[in-house]
């Protein structure tokens, strides 16, 4: 092999881990449980290190068709955690939510891909509620260590997830 073709192939690879995969709006969900479907062949559970890394994985990607992904809010990641009820049939938990948000042209409420860990409230008690989001100004990294550095992360990477669910929705 040449140098010259070398260093061709070296770019190509370079340029196809930064591009990204493109998906309309109806394949995130299915998108993002395959993803998680790899992830849990041979677990029982999630670990919210595990989770963490998935969503980061599925926002460096998946890129969703008409979200421009370069205006910092239109894609965005969320992560919060505190004791709730989600109205989702779960009942009063301790959970961790890795969220992604997209927000569409011409659209005002944004949709939101979930996943969730519950754990027994008990785990969490005289913990405060949190969230943070990614914001632009903060690389992906940074946002990472901010949240493993957390209270609730690090309780809760202590303990099995009693349950976890993905889901989907219009804000």
């Amino acid at each position: 092999m040449t140098p010259a073709l070398f260093d061709a192939l070296n770019w190509l690879s370079k340029e196809k881990v930064r591009m990204k995969k493109q998906l309309e709006l109806s394949q995130i969900e299915e998108e993002f449980k395959s993803f998680a479907n790899l992830q849990m062949l041979n677990e029982f559970s999630f670990t919210p290190e595990k989770a963490l890394d998935l969503l980061i994985e599925f926002y460096n990607s998946i890129r969703v068709i008409d979200v421009e992904d370069n205006i910092g809010d239109n894609d965005m990641l969320l992560f919060e955690y505190g004791i709730y009820d989600w109205n989702d049939g779960n009942g009063t938990n301790f959970s961790l939510d890795f969220t992604r948000q997209f927000i569409f042209k011409m659209e005002d409420e944004p949709y939101q891909l979930r996943l969730t860990l519950y754990y027994p409230s008990a785990e969490a008690v005289g913990i405060d509620n949190y969230n943070r989001w990614s914001i632009a100004d903060q690389s992906i990294n940074e946002w990472a260590s901010e949240v493993k550095s957390t209270v609730g992360f690090k309780i809760a990477s202590s303990i099995t997830p009693k349950s976890f669910d993905i889901r989907f929705s219009q804000q």
